[in-house]
């Protein structure tokens, strides 16, 4: 059977453009989902009933797919070069390790200093009595009015590495069968656990280990680099059509509208149980599994938007930095905000500007921030 090989690039790109795309599409949902822009009050009628509903889906169905995405692309990363080298599984997890301690220790100091300067000390006191496998985690301390701390995502991620490593020693053809059981499992597993009542907390590792089956399909995918004949004239009907990006655009491709089709089917379901106020996880859905796998197969193969677009290029090569920040500056905005006394609205009243300008602030000084400490050694962080 005869073969393709696709060209090589006489200046291959240093970054690959289409996981900066999904970085930086990404981060911009992680961003959105915290910030919250856009909020309701006064919601009376009907018309406004339906944009809450509108708002919570966008919440819920897309903006949730930022977390796992990042998984698959953290795990991608690895696995394009770990294979069976332990050195780089040690190399990886220290770095890991050492971004982790550094974040979750600022954390806890942010924390502290900012309790105490607001007389709270309670607060600061009370952390002798929390879980402190939650604070080791990176869970805890919870800010007030911002929620928990990210980082659970980093030591998450440590975890996820580790399994994948080991994961990645299955023979090949093989491991690819386990991984399409690895995610029907998963879809059973998130479903028992949805029509039960039953909801996972959102750092929990088993929303995300089938992460780990899915970005092992996405670097075999990827790194396909023998066509038949036959495969590619179904690509592309004229050799100068045959590139890198079209390869793998087809490779994606295959499943991507099955993806798409479970990811609408799933999404009605959660949606309609929302609705019946019905208890469900953040992560732990199959609407989630499946948006995740939708998106990989949709937009990874789009990477020219992202050669001439200035913003999602800074938000790709930022996007550890604007995870790690972003809350810090939306507490401190939230603060302030709670000193005004009246708010203006849009929209009939419906909708305060407050959350739109703290949204705008915290992106601008978190942008601010991260310019900063690059031109510091704490660059190595972010």
């Amino acid at each position: 059977m005869a073969s393709v090989h696709p060209p090589a690039s006489a200046h291959p790109p240093s970054r690959d453009q289409g996981l900066d795309l999904l970085k930086a599409l990404s981060i911009i949902a992680v961003l959105l989902w915290h910030l919250q822009p856009i909020q309701l009050v006064n919601v009376q009628n009907q018309v406004t009933r339906n944009f809450s509903y509108f708002i919570d889906a966008i919440n819920q169905q897309l903006f949730l797919l930022a977390v796992p995405l990042f998984f698959v692309i953290s795990l991608h990363l690895f696995l394009k070069k770990a294979n069976s080298n332990s050195q780089y599984l040690y190399t990886r997890l220290t770095t890991l390790a050492k971004i982790f301690t550094f974040w979750t220790g600022f954390h806890l100091v942010f924390y502290c200093v900012t309790q105490l300067i607001l007389g709270e000390a309670s607060g600061v006191r009370s952390l002798l009595t929390q879980n402190p496998i939650r604070i080791l985690i990176g869970l805890y301390p919870s800010l007030p009015l911002v929620g928990d701390s990210v980082f659970y995502f980093l030591f998450d991620l440590m975890c996820l590495v580790g399994l994948a490593y080991f994961y990645r020693k299955v023979q090949a053809g093989k491991r690819k069968i386990f991984s399409i059981l690895v995610i029907v499992a998963s879809t059973l597993y998130f479903e028992y656990l949805l029509l039960t009542g039953q909801s996972i907390s959102y750092y929990r590792l088993d929303n995300f280990f089938v992460y780990v089956a899915v970005a092992d399909l996405f670097t075999t995918a990827l790194s396909s680099t023998t066509l038949s004949s036959t495969t590619v004239s179904s690509i592309a009907q004229t050799p100068a059509k045959l590139s890198n990006s079209g390869i793998r655009s087809y490779v994606l491709g295959k499943f991507k509208y099955l993806s798409l089709a479970l990811f609408v089917a799933f999404s009605m379901q959660d949606i309609i149980l929302r609705m019946m106020v019905w208890e469900t996880s953040l992560y732990g859905r199959a609407s989630v599994l499946y948006g995740c796998l939708m998106v990989l197969g949709f937009i990874y193969p789009m990477q020219a938007n992202l050669q001439n677009n200035f913003l999602l290029q800074r938000l790709a090569q930022n996007s550890l930095g604007f995870y790690a920040l972003h809350k810090y500056w939306l507490y401190l905005f939230l603060l302030l905000a709670n000193h005004v006394d009246s708010w203006a609205f849009l929209l009939g009243g419906v909708v305060p500007i407050v959350p739109l300008i703290v949204s705008v602030l915290v992106l601008i000084a978190t942008t601010i921030t991260i310019d900063l400490l690059k031109k510091t050694p704490l660059q190595q962080f972010l």
